[in-house]
């Protein structure tokens, strides 16, 4: 069902809500998040909203995938996500037909990310493909798509299926960071919804006044579709924090107050994040005619569900360890059938995994810290989604990184990183987190130019310490974490050939555990059994089982891997092709080694780097 004739269908003064989902970077993360959006679709979302990756990525296909199973199986309406840059008329048309096949009525029409050029010092995106400073005429790139601006791609899907669809399109509250004049991108909105859209949905906010202010002048500027705010629920003070700096948001500083010094409690942030999110939601119903949530899920269930509980919008009934009635009645429900063929998102062992998978392991991703999650997941490596590529422009590369051309240039960065003089690396857009001072001498001699070789995350072993621990705590209050220690590197070939391999292989397997792989290779170099998971992050809290376990194994490693190299990439575009520091940042991208070593003793944070003499 469209969603402008649900929206328009409601009872005057009923607030409803949707959730939106990306796609998981591996093949049982998919699965699980088939039983996440599942289990979450008994709450009564109006809609569910798949995100889109363009530009052949095969995160297109698996869109397309959960687009099938959400409306087919699942029984919820669904709304696909689809961008026009870096896609063909072709791959456009074949995608939208593919969603109208499996009976999807909504598409949110976004430009996307502009093809990255790094012969200037403009390009700039937004996450979730949803970059739009437009201006008035589209043009046409035969090898690509006629499509340069969101609207063009409006046009398109009217003209193509009529009235039979519902567009929504993008709208930006606080402006963009490439474009911060709103009025203009109010314009641009407004030739967005002539060109046929009928609803909008925002980018995430948090300052009601900015929000109402924005939505005023676009009621002023003639556009009367539904406004859509979309709502990003806090799940820790790190993430909140990142995702607002990533967005170029406004944190308002009651906001700021409240949290600030929660933030080494992740329970209690979230608590007082969904309180603060709550009322964030109250006041647009209060000030405006807002009567829909959007909520950005990150493919996380428990903090928008807390949220809507506090906003009463749940239907207690629903709420039974996932035992209760639907709320969409059974006979307007298709049931899950073990003979349903998912293709691509159908993992190894589906015959031996049961329904209720997802609600016994709701708790796996409760509180998201760090690289390293759990492949099964839905949420699994959710920051690489928005963080893969080079998210700075030329000129900001090499005012902070300089021109690196040898593994002793890049390793002086990472020191100033390590140091706190840079607040950012190709590798991690945030500061280097405080624990990091554990074993700040011993990574900045992993560092000094010596080898062939510089880190690109690192991590100390933590014995026990409290979970309030300024520098190592995380989770609820009362509770006690551990870490092994963890390196990653980037090691030449030679070096890994001649030095780091040969002693990596001579350890034993109970004393240290390592990843190895290039750019290309399927094939994983490691000293670990097959299928085996290492925990290198968990806690004890009472009342609770262990919880939270960041891992290491092979699935997210290399999932890890593509984006590692890609961003290297990245960074080598940043120079002219016949310089220095094009030509090794090339070849680190193209031809080096990513290596990641666990050690197994959390007692001894030293023991790791001595494999590295």
């Amino acid at each position: 069902m469209k969603i402008s004739d649900k929206l328009s269908q409601r009872k005057k003064g009923d607030v409803s809500y949707s959730f939106e989902y990306f796609c998981p970077k591996t093949e049982q993360g998919v699965f699980n998040l088939i039983d996440r959006i599942d289990l979450m679709s008994k709450l009564g979302p109006l809609f569910v909203d798949i995100t889109w990756n363009a530009g052949g990525s095969s995160s297109s296909d698996t869109t397309l995938e959960l687009i099938q199973v959400t409306q087919n199986e699942i029984g919820a309406d669904t709304c696909m996500h689809m961008t026009c840059t870096n896609m063909t008329i072709k791959e456009v048309d074949a995608a939208l037909q593919s969603a109208y096949d499996s009976g999807c009525r909504n598409i949110l029409a976004l430009r996307g990310d502009p093809p990255i050029d790094r012969s200037n010092d403009h390009n700039s995106s937004t996450p979730n493909g949803s970059n739009e400073s437009e201006s008035s005429d589209a043009t046409t790139d035969n090898n690509r798509s006629e499509f340069k601006y969101a609207k063009d791609l409006v046009k398109h899907i009217r003209a193509k299926f009529g009235d039979s669809v519902s567009i929504g399109v993008a709208g930006y509250p606080e402006g963009l960071a490439e474009q911060p004049d709103n009025d203009l991108l109010i314009t641009h909105l407004k030739e967005k919804v002539d060109a046929g859209a009928d609803f909008v949905v925002t980018q995430m906010f948090y300052d009601a006044d900015a929000f109402v202010e924005w939505f005023e002048k676009v009621r002023a500027a003639g556009i009367n579709v539904p406004l859509i705010p979309g709502i990003m629920p806090v799940s820790g003070w790190a993430s909140f924090l990142r995702r607002a700096r990533w967005c170029q948001i406004k944190l308002p500083q009651h906001w700021l107050d409240a949290l600030e010094p929660l933030a080494h409690d992740d329970a209690a942030i979230r608590a007082k994040g969904t309180e603060l999110v709550a009322e964030l939601c109250q006041e647009l119903v209060r000030r405006t005619d807002i009567d829909h949530f959007h909520f950005y899920t990150m493919n996380l269930e428990k903090s928008p569900v807390m949220c809507l509980d506090a906003l009463n919008l749940i239907d207690e009934s629903a709420v039974d360890e996932g035992t209760a009635p639907l709320i969409v009645p059974t006979a307007q429900r298709s049931r899950l059938r073990s003979g349903s063929s998912f293709s691509s998102v159908k993992p190894i062992h589906w015959r031996n995994r049961p329904k209720s998978y997802s609600s016994r392991t709701a708790a796996w991703d409760e509180f998201p810290n760090g690289r390293w999650g759990d492949v099964r997941s839905p949420a699994f490596n959710e920051l690489n989604e928005l963080e893969a590529l080079l998210k700075v422009s030329t000129a900001a590369a090499r005012k902070w990184w300089g021109h690196p051309a040898n593994a002793a240039d890049v390793g002086k960065v990472v020191q100033e990183y390590i140091r706190g003089t840079l607040t950012s690396l190709p590798w991690s857009e945030s500061p280097a987190a405080d624990e990091i001072k554990a074993i700040e001498d011993s990574v900045l001699e992993l560092n000094d130019g010596t080898n062939e070789w510089f880190t690109v995350n690192s991590q100390p072993a933590v014995n026990g310490a409290e979970s309030t621990d300024p520098m190592f705590g995380w989770g609820p209050v009362h509770g006690y974490v551990f870490q092994k220690a963890y390196v990653e590197l980037l090691v030449s070939p030679k070096t890994w050939n001649e030095k780091l391999h040969p002693k990596l292989k001579a350890i034993e397997h109970d004393v240290a555990t390592y990843y190895a792989v290039d750019a290309v290779s399927c094939d994983l170099l490691t000293n670990a059994h097959e299928d085996e998971v290492n925990a290198v992050t968990w806690g004890i809290f009472p009342g609770k089982e262990i919880v939270q376990p960041t891992i290491v194994e092979g699935a997210s490693f290399l999932a890890w891997r593509d984006e590692a190299f890609r961003i290297a990439q990245e960074w080598s575009r940043c120079y002219q092709k016949d310089s220095d520091s094009f030509k090794f940042l090339n070849e680190v991208a193209e031809k080096w080694i990513l290596v990641n070593v666990v050690y197994h003793d959390f007692h001894n944070r030293n023991g790791i780097f001595e494999l590295f003499k």
